[in-house]
This record gives C-alpha cells, structure tokens and sequence, in this order.
C-alpha cells in the first residue's frame, strides 16, 4: 500500500533540529513506494536581503538528502525541480531520488513567505488581513488567512490523493501553548494553519506535535544512533546555512513530541 507522511514547518531547519530523527528513518526505512513530504512556509529569510534564504533553502535539500543516501558521502542525490500551482498560487517544488532510475522519495513545497522579522508576515496575514507576497515570486500573493490555509490544504491533499493511505502523519510544531510555550511565531502561524486545514477535513491526518525551544531547558533525551542520524541531517543544512552549534547545543540531542491520532479533535 503507497503511503505518504509529511513535515510542514515554518523554517528549513525546523525538522532537523527538533524532528531531525524521526524525518531521517522515514526517508530511509520506509518501503519505496512511501513518499516523504516537506512543506516551508516561510523563506526563513530573517529579515535579510542578501542570499541567506537561499542558503537556507539548499541546506534543507541537502539535510533531505542526507537521510536520503544513508549519510553516505559525498553527498549526491538527483533532483527534480519544478513549479507546482495549489489553490492558484506557484510554490516552488523539488522531487529527489536516491539515483535516476529511482522513483520519487522525497518532494519538498517551498513557499517562501517572508518571516516574521517584516510587516508582511503570517501573523499580519492572519490578524490583521496584511497580504503577504513571496519572496522572489512577486506574482504569488495571498490576499487572507483563508488563502494560505486554503493552499496549504491544497498540497496536502494533493500528495494524500497519490497514496493509498486515508490518515497520512503529519509533523509540525505544537501550536499548543500549554506544551510547547514561547515558540517562533512562524511556527504557531503555520501551526494554526494546519488547525484550520484539519478542521476542514474531519481531522482525518494523524497528527504529531513536536515541541520546539522549550525544549531547551529540558533533559536530553537522545544518544547513540537515534542521535548521530538527527546530528547528520543537521551537519548538512548547516553546511550551507552556516554553522549554528549554539542551536545544536541547546535542542539537538532533544525529541519530544506528542501525537493526536485521526479522526480525534484537538
């Protein structure tokens, strides 16, 4: 039976640093017709106008495809860019396979969303009816919360409907203050997002909640293997983005995660 899971985070990092284990056996253990999907919300741009967004962008693909080749090096992968439309709007898409003769494994949706440094971010968006245009893509605005949500909803079900799995996972930080206090603000939008989206569909996705800078002061709670495939896919994306070893430092060795099976309401 085809099968998908996905991760929906508002930053390229975001998987890697607090979800980076989990993310690593699904690309690697599943069977070949289980498909691996990422969603960016965010150009996690922090505000900056030079090519750091860019960087972060690759450094995911590369993070990807670390758990893709098994940690292998060098890191060589085939990759598969395009423009997928979803509810009207182009996001930029990229398919990789572990060689050409493979299928698909792993698919990644980049919106490319300013972050929250500007005023056109998603909480502007979804407070106060702000448009919110793509970095890069000028023709690609989103005019409301419905919107966004809309597309977002629109590439989850896409990729779903590839599959013969009804109750696909989803992973994506906790938008449950109660759990998961003082997060980014990009990830309790796009959390709130995904609300609305399962909302709309009878909750029909399992859902898996991970908790993200909270877990600073937490008790580690990884080691051995689990620890050096998070800590590979990591490596990768900061090969690229730059080296972020206080980060690591403080959330790496760290997974907590709560899970909402389908079909249940929040």
């Amino acid at each position: 039976m085809s099968s998908v899971a996905f991760y929906v985070t508002a930053h390229q990092d975001d998987w890697e640093l607090f979800r980076g284990y989990q993310a690593y056996v699904d690309i690697e253990q599943t069977p070949a017709d289980t498909k691996i999907v990422f969603i960016y919300t965010t150009a996690g741009d922090a505000g900056r106008e030079d090519d750091y967004w860019e960087r972060r962008e690759l450094g995911a693909l590369r993070a990807q495809a670390c758990a893709l080749n098994r940690m292998q090096q060098p890191n060589n992968y085939h990759l598969l860019p395009d423009v997928f439309i979803a509810n009207g709007h182009q996001i930029a898409r990229f398919q990789q396979a572990r060689v050409v003769k493979e299928p698909i494994k792993v698919v990644s949706y980049h919106m490319r969303l300013p972050d929250g440094h500007k005023l056109e971010s998603l909480q502007n968006l979804h407070q106060n009816g702000q448009p919110i245009t793509a970095i890069g893509q000028p023709t690609t605005t989103y005019t409301s919360w419905n919107d966004f949500c809309s597309t977002v909803g629109a590439i989850l079900e896409h990729e779903t409907a590839q599959t013969t799995s009804p109750n696909p996972w989803v992973n994506a930080a906790d938008w449950n203050e109660q759990y998961n206090p003082e997060d980014h603000v990009d990830h309790r939008e796009t959390a709130l997002a995904l609300q609305a989206v399962y909302q709309a569909t009878n909750n029909k996705f399992h859902r898996a909640w991970f908790r993200t800078y909270c877990t600073r002061g937490l008790p580690m709670n990884m080691d051995g293997a689990r620890l050096m495939r998070k800590r590979a896919v990591y490596t990768e994306y900061a090969s690229e983005a730059g080296d972020e070893a206080q980060e690591w430092a403080d959330y790496g060795p760290k997974d907590y995660c709560r899970t909402v099976p389908a079909g249940q309401s929040e």
